[in-house]
């Protein structure tokens, strides 16, 4: 009998061992490729988001110890408060902006905003190399949101989500709606989704639609050319920013360079000498402004703690004002412009992405012009 139980009870711990592997700690984030937008489904933690000027946190708190056998005799413990995670939507980020000092245009400054707002969580040709997204549509109506909260004319901002967002009816808004922006307007285009290269030439990238088939990719956007037709509106200003994976691709244009995307922009601008002269005079000159989430080989990051894809939840923070004034960028006065989300993109992206994924991601900013004062121009109109 003494030398069954010998032989069971090792068997017995092998076993617990062994199945002591396939068990999962319930605070492990489970990962998931998205295609070419990843998705991170892991356990919400519990966020603050501080005042303006910080970003969200995760309040963590005290790790329970193990577990011991309770002793004889034990004393009552003090309770202590656990910490406590305060929200707020973004939107009311804008209220309790600093007011101070502020921007004043000049007395020609009479320029409207006009915005394409578009993302796609859903596709008609769903595949597991274009799978359905979490947050994509839920960050364009965020972002038309924070420009509404920012001044912009709910007339002026076109949203396209989900079953919207087919290639034709995104041309129509980029060809045709746009023709209401005058010369001296400002257009803002956002896309939030997937972005692709073509397998068979990895310098075509494209922008997935609602209808795209990515057994064919040129049933997408290639990059390259809505940057073409956002050239041909004449725009004084235009501001691309974009949260999809390759989406450094709206500026470079395909086999160029960012000096020929310069170049090709000046050119449809029309831009000669005396037009030159008269933007050495205008406080915003003419330009384009590029924030993306990755470059044209990286990937773009979707988390289930943020609600929004990461570059997009660290943008809509911007928005609400905390980038005003952010590391001295600027005045504080309640007016964010350009170059203070810029700082705030550059600053804090890379925390909040160590923060929730381990790894800091870096978005992509630049601009077509070597005219410094491009980055004064405001979100608010």
């Amino acid at each position: 009998m003494m030398t069954i139980m010998r032989l069971i009870i090792p068997m017995m711990m092998i076993t617990l061992l062994a199945a002591g592997c396939n068990i999962t700690a319930p605070n492990t984030p489970l990962v998931a490729e998205r295609g070419s937008r990843t998705a991170f489904l892991a356990p919400a933690p519990s966020t603050a988001v501080a005042d303006a000027g910080q970003t969200a946190r995760q309040q963590t708190p005290p790790r329970e110890p193990a577990s011991t056998p309770a002793p004889t005799s034990t004393p009552t413990p003090t309770p202590v408060p656990s910490p406590q995670a305060t929200s707020r939507p973004v939107e009311q980020a804008v209220a309790s902006a600093p007011s101070g000092r502020q921007h004043t245009p000049p007395s020609n400054f009479n320029r409207n905003t006009w915005a394409v707002i578009i993302g796609v969580s859903e596709y008609e040709y769903e595949s597991a190399q274009l799978p359905r997204l979490a947050y994509a549509a839920k960050d364009a109506r965020d972002v038309a949101n924070a420009l509404r909260n920012n001044g912009w004319s709910r007339d002026h901002i076109h949203v396209l989500t989900d079953e919207q967002a087919t290639e034709r009816n995104i041309r129509l808004a980029l060809e045709s709606w746009l023709t209401k922006a005058r010369p001296e307007d400002t257009i803002l285009l956002y896309w939030a989704g997937h972005g692709y290269p073509d397998p068979d030439d990895p310098r075509r990238i494209y922008l997935a639609c609602y209808d795209t088939d990515i057994n064919f990719p040129v049933t997408g956007m290639r990059m390259d050319r809505v940057r073409d037709m956002l050239a041909e509106r004449n725009a004084h200003n235009v501001v691309i920013i974009a949260d999809t994976c390759h989406s450094g691709g709206l500026m470079v244009r395909s086999g160029g360079s960012e000096r020929a995307v310069g170049r090709v922009m000046t050119e449809s601008l029309g831009v000669d000498q005396p037009a030159r002269q008269a933007a050495e005079r205008d406080p915003l000159p003419p330009g384009w402004i590029f924030m993306t989430a990755a470059d044209t080989d990286r990937l773009a990051i979707e988390h289930s703690s943020l609600s929004n894809g990461l570059f997009t939840h660290v943008l809509l923070q911007g928005l609400a004002g905390a980038a005003d004034g952010y590391r001295a960028s600027g005045p504080r006065d309640g007016v964010v412009t350009f170059g203070e989300l810029r700082e705030w993109m550059r600053s804090r992206m890379p925390d909040e992405s160590y923060r929730v994924v381990g790894k800091g991601l870096h978005p992509e900013i630049n601009t077509n012009t070597a005219d410094p004062r491009i980055w004064n121009l405001p979100i608010n109109p």
